[in-house]
């Protein structure tokens, strides 16, 4: 599946706070980056990435994004 420029800037950044902080945003705070005015925008574009194969849910969690992705990409 092919990735719009702003879910490619969307995983960017997430792998940059990933890097920063040891831990994944939240969907608020992917948003205000963003400049995505609404959570359910930001869910929009998590589920094409999911679907792509970048990320991975980690059940109900308030941050789901697995970082385990991150950590095995950069290996």
């Amino acid at each position: 599946m092919d990735i719009s420029a702003k879910d490619k800037e969307i995983y960017n950044y997430i792998r940059r706070y990933m890097k920063a902080t040891g831990f994944t945003p939240t969907y608020r705070e992917i948003g205000a980056v963003m400049c995505l005015s609404s959570t359910n925008t930001v869910k929009l574009h998590m589920d094409k990435l999911t679907d792509a194969g970048l990320i991975e849910w980690k059940g109900k969690q308030y941050r789901p994004v697995d970082t385990e992705i991150y950590f095995r990409s950069e290996e």
